[in-house]
């Protein structure tokens, strides 16, 4: 009786993992190499460099695509970081920016490029924007304000540690 009750169970745990993984697989480009988390907004503490930060966590394909967009500021000890399962040259836009940013490509951790004062482009139609995208493949994308790199001196190398969720 053990035996076909425990045949059954793992049956049935293969059946679930087997959906979840199809499921997964079918999802969106997007959609499956966007970490997730069950709450609507995750803020956490970070360290950058020798800055502390407070960022927010984009968590679903909706908030990544708008990012900052339509915020009037950003606080300058705050940033959107964007995290992802599969390193990939992620592209970006500044669709709807009302202020100009700096953006910190991350591999495992650590910055692998920085792109600074990266302009608004409240006015320009979809079609004309520029796509900013990282020459190495990454597995976080932070946007922070314009002047951030330079004013705490944040170069390629330096690491983005979570320090409390």
């Amino acid at each position: 009786m053990f035996k076909i009750n425990r045949k059954i169970n793992i049956t049935i745990l293969i059946a679930f993992i087997s959906i979840v993984f199809f499921i997964f697989l079918k999802g969106n480009d997007r959609a499956k190499h966007l970490v997730t988390f069950p709450s609507d907004k995750i803020l956490a503490k970070a360290l950058i460099g020798e800055e502390k930060i407070e960022i927010e966590i984009v968590q679903t394909p909706e908030k990544k695509s708008k990012g900052l967009s339509g915020r009037k500021y950003l606080a300058f000890d705050k940033g959107m970081l964007f995290l992802y399962l599969i390193p990939k040259r992620y592209k970006f836009w500044m669709k709807d920016m009302l202020f100009p940013i700096d953006i910190l490509w991350i591999k495992n951790g650590k910055i692998v490029e920085i792109d600074e004062d990266i302009p608004c482009f409240s006015d320009m139609p979809l079609s004309e924007l520029p796509i900013y995208k990282p020459d190495k493949p990454v597995t976080a994308v932070l946007e922070v304000n314009a002047g951030f790199v330079d004013r705490n001196n944040i170069k390629v190398g330096d690491k983005l540690q979570i320090l409390d969720f």
